[in-house]
């Protein structure tokens, strides 16, 4: 018998999968693309099943496949950052899933996120080693954004970054990559001092000439908007050093 059941050919499944196997733990792995059994024996078989597919297609894949959850004893799940559904169980991985897998003990360090007052992580998927915590169903959509923002919005920033730096400066995007690693390092080590540059120090000199060098560029929106930000945080904590209408 298959201890786990996993239903889904992206990256996520593609990831768990790997998972699994480097944990040694038997997996069976069926997706439209690839019905290596019937999903029914398949289902019956399995002790936990995960439903690794989109949050769309959820609501279609359990009305075409009702047995997963009608008459299942055993767990079926989700792992849907923003989603709570009242069939299923949610455990969102905190992590980023890229094209290629990854080693042991980066998946060991994913940190699931399960819903209070429903399901947590060893009841779902007892031979994980990974830690769970868990949040409000109702604060999921907010856990969801946060998580998009800092990990979306951030490569779109440096993929645009290191383009310009071809482009507009002649330089190949890799001299980037030891700021890059370092600017990560300090902010999981030393968040307190992580944020360095004029921002930090009320350099509106500064400012203002990176506005001009950026004039008439996308860029400048950009960076109106993160210095707004900025200043509004330090306003509403009462540490703004240097007045907002000057810049």
């Amino acid at each position: 018998m298959n201890k786990y059941l996993i239903i889904g050919d992206g990256r996520v499944a593609r990831h768990m999968a790997h998972y699994f196997s480097l944990l040694q733990i038997n997996c069976a792995h069926w997706s439209r693309k690839n019905q290596t059994a019937p999903l029914v024996k398949l289902a019956t078989q399995a002790k936990s099943i995960l439903l690794l597919i989109s949050d769309r297609s959820i609501d279609e894949f359990l009305h075409e496949h009702p047995y997963l959850v009608s008459t299942a004893q055993k767990p079926v799940m989700h792992f849907s950052g923003a989603l709570t559904h009242s069939q299923i169980e949610g455990a969102h991985p905190l992590m980023t899933f890229g094209p290629d897998l990854y080693t042991l003990e980066t998946y060991k360090r994913m940190v699931f996120i399960t819903e209070a007052g429903r399901a947590a992580l060893p009841d779902l998927l007892p031979d994980l080693p990974n830690r769970n915590l868990a949040i409000a169903p109702e604060k999921k959509k907010l856990y969801h954004a946060l998580c998009s923002m800092s990990g979306n919005f951030s490569v779109l920033l440096w993929e645009h970054v290191m383009a310009r730096f071809e482009a507009d400066l002649g330089l190949p995007r890799e001299v980037l990559t030891p700021y890059l690693e370092q600017i990560t390092y300090n902010l999981g080590h030393a968040q307190e001092s992580a944020l360095t540059g004029p921002l930090v120090r009320g350099d509106v000199s500064t400012l203002i000439q990176h506005l001009d060098a950026l004039a008439g560029q996308p860029d400048q929106k950009l960076y109106y908007a993160f210095l707004n930000f900025y200043l509004e945080q330090k306003k509403s904590i009462g540490e703004l050093t240097y007045e907002h209408s000057r810049i």
